[in-house]
């Protein structure tokens, strides 16, 4: 996956393309079928298909959107936008195009305003799709049509970040002592990180230390029971606390 860099007004803009080998209209089903964006995105999803309908997203009870449907080209371009809640009046363009072997996708997401007080927002939605675009090209090329089950655990906490980050992710810290084991995706300190999980079917995991003071632990997987996902759930939300409250 590659970012596109940008300077002056462009820079309040998040672009990403990446190549996914799978057909084009596995993708185009991938971003605006329900069932399918919840194999990869958001928790829950319901979708009114076509120029002027919505796609309705819900992870928890932070972050619940509701998004209209701006273009509506199936299999070439689709654009959502957020009308609803201001004052954060994003659009989201997704491109597809057929290539050898699978499909480009580029995705943009504009709109930010130049101010400070965006920085977060636009901070937040570059690290989402660093991760989020990857959960879609691994859900496609190795778990196509199968459901998600999800573990993910959030703490607060007051430190320092890179603290926070060295702590879960540096030499003998939160991560290496899950024994845990895969294929990094993805790392950018001290903001997240991103790999495959082979003792889970190959699942893929987030570690994020995000700006709004929370680690956030998500794993996404497929093929492994309900109740072993939860119960790695329950034990991580436990020890995450003792990594941030300083009792490991």
């Amino acid at each position: 996956m590659t970012a596109s860099p940008s300077a002056g007004p462009e820079a309040r803009r998040v672009e990403r393309s990446l190549n996914v080998a799978a057909p084009v209209d596995a993708v185009w089903q991938a971003l605006t079928d329900a069932t399918e964006l919840t194999r990869w995105f958001p928790m829950r999803a319901s979708v009114v298909p076509g120029p002027g309908g919505s796609i309705h997203m819900q992870w928890d009870e932070t972050y619940d959107a509701e998004s209209r449907i701006e273009v509506w080209e199936p299999n070439r371009h689709l654009r959502i936008g957020f009308p609803h809640h201001p004052p954060v009046l994003l659009a989201t363009d997704y491109y597809l195009e057929s290539a050898k072997g699978g499909t480009v996708l580029r995705v943009v997401t504009s709109g930010f305003g130049e101010g400070a007080d965006w920085d977060e927002w636009f901070g937040g939605v570059s690290t989402g799709w660093d991760f989020e675009l990857r959960g879609l090209k691994h859900y496609l090329e190795h778990h196509r049509g199968r459901d998600r089950v999800v573990a993910m655990a959030r703490v607060p906490f007051t430190q320092d970040r890179v603290e926070v980050w060295q702590a879960l992710t540096g030499p003998g810290g939160w991560l290496e002592r899950t024994g845990l084991s895969g294929t990094l995706l993805h790392q950018t300190a001290p903001a997240q990180l991103v790999m495959t999980v082979d003792q889970y079917n190959n699942a893929i995991l987030r570690v994020e230390v995000e700006m709004g003071r929370h680690v956030i632990v998500w794993m996404a997987t497929y093929g492994v029971a309900t109740d072993a996902v939860k119960a790695v759930q329950r034990e991580w939300q436990r020890s995450l606390v003792a990594v941030v409250s300083h009792e490991s």
